[in-house]
């Protein structure tokens, strides 16, 4: 399974998913924060599932109706 986590979510997390067998991308690596929008679209192109803290991709995803691969939002 492909996942990006979003930079809200523990760094921690990466190499655990990893160790796991997870194709996993981390947006707290990213050179900077390009917006909920373009991780949206990023996790979109590549096919990844979004994992993050924000709920406010649900509005995006949701109440905007853009496309969007699956989001997982813990909390």
């Amino acid at each position: 399974m492909k996942l990006l986590l979003d930079s809200c979510v523990w760094g921690g997390a990466l190499a655990e998913l990893r160790a796991a067998g997870f194709d996993v991308v981390w947006a707290g690596v990213w050179e900077r924060d390009p917006g909920d929008e373009e991780i949206l679209r990023r996790a979109l192109a590549e096919a990844r599932v979004l994992v993050t803290l924000d709920k406010d991709f649900g509005h995006l995803a949701i109440a905007l109706d853009q496309p969007h691969p699956a989001i997982i939002a813990a909390t």
